[in-house]
């Protein structure tokens, strides 16, 4: 998972830490990874101006949630991030939570709702012209057809 980015001012110092690279402060496995994302909603939540931050939040909960095979608190948690991306305006929050949900599709099998969210992702950064996340919604796309960087054994 790569570092958030829509930091474009200085972030909440205990928010930092934990949304910024969440995989490196915990215990290995998805279920430290969940119990950090976790606390980071909890965190973001304390910050009601920054929608991004409650957004990114949430989308890294729902994608731990779709690592450890809970796909339906997933989907309600990228849902969610999507919805507040929405509300503010973010683009590329709307483009990052669509590729989240399009993932979680993906790791339940679900290759063709995967897609359909991919493609809606794309459509966005392509709009917004934000390559990182052009380049997250061609990854999944890459994956789910067994090529590229997203590739996994089946």
């Amino acid at each position: 998972m790569s570092q958030p980015v829509f930091f474009r001012q200085e972030v909440p110092a205990p928010f930092a830490e934990v949304a910024s690279n969440p995989l490196t402060k915990v215990k290995p496995g998805c279920d430290g990874a969940l119990k950090a994302a976790k606390e980071a909603v909890a965190i973001a939540k304390k910050f009601e101006r920054e929608k991004a931050f409650l957004a990114n939040a949430y989308s890294m909960m729902g994608q731990c949630q779709g690592m450890v095979g809970k796909m339906k608190e997933g989907l309600k948690s990228a849902n969610e991030a999507l919805r507040i991306s929405e509300e503010s305006g973010d683009r590329r929050g709307q483009a990052a939570a669509l590729v989240t949900i399009g993932e979680i599709y993906s790791m339940n099998g679900k290759k063709d709702e995967a897609r359909k969210f991919a493609h809606k992702s794309l459509d966005i950064a392509q709009k917004i012209r934000d390559p990182q996340s052009e380049d997250a919604a061609l990854q999944l796309l890459e994956h789910l057809e067994g090529k590229g960087k997203g590739k996994q054994d089946d």
